[in-house]
C-alpha cells in the first residue's frame, strides 16, 4: 500500500496519570484539587513530545520521504496519532524541508541562516566581506551582489585552488617581494610569514561540501585575523558530525546543541539528521497548536524561540564557532 493511501490511529497503551487521576477521584475534593493544579503546573513542551492520553491529529500534503519521516518519528516517539495524507484542502510540507517553513515559521531553515550571516556582516561598514562561492550558488549570489555592490565575490575554478586562494590575499605579491629580498643578499637568513592583504574583515562560504574541506583548510593556513562564515550547506553531504573539523573557525548560524543532537541521529549524511531533527520540531508544535499549550519559549531543534498562536515563528540563532575542542571533546 502506498503512504498516499494511508490514514492512521494508533494506540499507544495505558497512561500512567489516567489510572492516578481515576485513582484520586475517591478522595477528598480539596486533594482533587490540588492535585490537578500540581499537574497542570508541571505540563511542558519541549523537542520531546509528551506522551499524555491524546491524540495527534495531521492531515498534510507533502511527499513519499517526508511521509516515510513523519511515520517513523511518531512510532519512535510512541505517540497516539491519526494520519490523513489525502485531503487536498490539507497544508502542503515542501519536500526539502530544509528550504520550507514547516507551515509555522516565519522563514525556512536555510533563510533564516542567510538573514544571521547578512545581519552580522554585511551590514557592517568598514572594511569588505570576501564571497566565496560555487556554482551551485550563483543565484544566491547575484541577489548579495546587487543588495551588497562594494563587497566581492569570487567563484574559484577546480584547476588550483591554492594558488587562486594565494592571489585572492595578495599571498602571492608577498612571496615575491620575499625572493627580490632574499636574492639580494644570500648570506642573511630571513624568516618569511606571507602577509594577507588588510581590506578583508569577513568571508563568506557558500560552496558544498566537497569544495568547502579542499578550500576552507588553505584559507586558514594563510590567516588568522579574517573571520569566517557559512550556513550549514557547507556540510550538509558529510557522513559524520566529526568531519565538520575541516571548518575550523568558521562561524555557523546553529545552536550547538542542533550540532551534538545530530552526531546522535542515524541518517545517510548531517542533511538527513537536520531533516529528521525538523520533523520533530514540526509535531512539537503541531501538538502544542492542537492542545493550545502555547508557552514564552520553546526549545526546539532548529532554534530556541517563542511560539504565539497565529503568529509565525521567528528562529532565534545564535553564530556557533567550529572548534577542534568541540568536535573532538563532545561529538
Amino acid at each position: 500500500m502506498a503512504l498516499s493511501d494511508i490514514s492512521l490511529r494508533l494506540p499507544i497503551g495505558v497512561d500512567t496519570k489516567f489510572n492516578i487521576f481515576k485513582i484520586y477521584m475517591k478522595i477528598s475534593l480539596s486533594f482533587i484539587l490540588y492535585f490537578l493544579i500540581f499537574f497542570l503546573s508541571s505540563c511542558s513542551i519541549n523537542q520531546s513530545i509528551d506522551k499524555n492520553d491524546y491524540e495527534l491529529n495531521i492531515n498534510l500534503q507533502t511527499s513519499n520521504k517526508n511521509r516515510e519521516l513523519i511515520i517513523e518519528t511518531l512510532l519512535k516517539e510512541n505517540i497516539k496519532f491519526s494520519v490523513n495524507f489525502n485531503l487536498k484542502e490539507s497544508p502542503v510540507l515542501d519536500d526539502s524541508l530544509i528550504n520550507s517553513n514547516l507551515q509555522y515559521f516565519c522563514k525556512s531553515f536555510i533563510e533564516s541562516q542567510y538573514e544571521v550571516i547578512e545581519t552580522s556582516i554585511f551590514n557592517l561598514k568598514g572594511k569588505k566581506v570576501l564571497t566565496i562561492y560555487s556554482d551551485d550558488f550563483k543565484n544566491k549570489v547575484n541577489t548579495l551582489k546587487i543588495k551588497y555592490p562594494n563587497n566581492l565575490y569570487v567563484n574559484l575554478s577546480k584547476n588550483d585552488y591554492k594558488s587562486e586562494i594565494e592571489d585572492i590575499l595578495e599571498v602571492s605579491n608577498s612571496y615575491k617581494r620575499y625572493s627580490f629580498v632574499n636574492n639580494l643578499d644570500k648570506n642573511v637568513n630571513i624568516n618569511h610569514s606571507p602577509r594577507v592583504r588588510d581590506d578583508i574583515d569577513s568571508i563568506f562560504f557558500l560552496v558544498n561540501y566537497e569544495s568547502a574541506k579542499a578550500i576552507i583548510p588553505i584559507f586558514n593556513s594563510y590567516t588568522s585575523s579574517i573571520k569566517f562564515y557559512s550556513t550549514s550547506e557547507v556540510f550538509h553531504d558529510a557522513d559524520e558530525v566529526r568531519k565538520l573539523i575541516d571548518f575550523e573557525n568558521t562561524y555557523i548560524p546553529l545552536p550547538k546543541d542542533l550540532v551534538l543532537k545530530m552526531n546522535s541521529i542515524e541518517s545517510g549524511n548531517i542533511k538527513q539528521s537536520i531533516e529528521r531533527l525538523m520533523i520533530l520540531d514540526f509535531l512539537t508544535i503541531k501538538e502544542i497548536y492542537q492542545r493550545n499549550l502555547f508557552s514564552e519559549e520553546i526549545d526546539l531543534n532548529t532554534g530556541f524561540k517563542k511560539v504565539k498562536k497565529n503568529q509565525c515563528i521567528d528562529r532565534d540563532l545564535p553564530l556557533w564557532k567550529i572548534s577542534n575542542d568541540v568536535i573532538t571533546n563532545q561529538i
